[in-house]
C-alpha cells in the first residue's frame, strides 16, 4: 500500500500537504479506528529524529491524511537530503502509506 514520494522543504518556509488514500480500485480509504504517525529522519535506522511532521486525519472516509509545519518547524532543519515515512496504525497493526527522501534546502532570504 505504500506510495513513493520525495518532499522539498526550504529552511523558514511554511510546508503544507494533503495526502488522498485510495486502494487499488480508487476507492477512498477508510481511516475510522486509525492514527496516523510520521517523521523524517537522517537515514533509515536512526535512533533520532530530525523533525515530527504531525499528521492529522481530516477525512475519515474519505482518506485524507494532512500535514502541515509551520516556518518555525523548517526553521532549524539542517541542509540535507534525509528520508521519512507516514504510517497509519490501528492497535498493533501498522501499515507504511507513504515514504520516500526529503531535501531541505537554505532560505535564500
Amino acid at each position: 500500500m505504500s506510495q513513493v514520494f520525495d518532499l522539498t522543504f526550504i529552511q523558514g518556509d511554511d510546508y503544507k500537504a494533503s495526502i488522498n488514500l485510495a486502494d487499488d480500485a480508487s476507492n477512498p480509504t477508510n481511516l475510522s479506528g486509525y492514527a496516523v504517525a510520521g517523521k523524517i529522519r537522517n537515514r533509515y535506522g536512526d535512533s533520532t529524529y530530525l523533525l515530527n511532521l504531525s499528521p492529522t486525519i481530516s477525512s475519515i472516509t474519505g482518506g485524507v491524511i494532512d500535514v502541515d509545519i509551520a516556518a518555525s518547524g523548517t526553521s532549524s532543519l539542517p541542509v540535507t537530503e534525509a528520508v521519512y515515512d507516514i504510517e497509519i496504525y490501528q492497535g498493533t497493526t501498522v501499515t507504511r502509506v507513504l515514504e520516500g527522501n526529503v531535501k531541505i534546502l537554505p532560505q535564500v532570504l
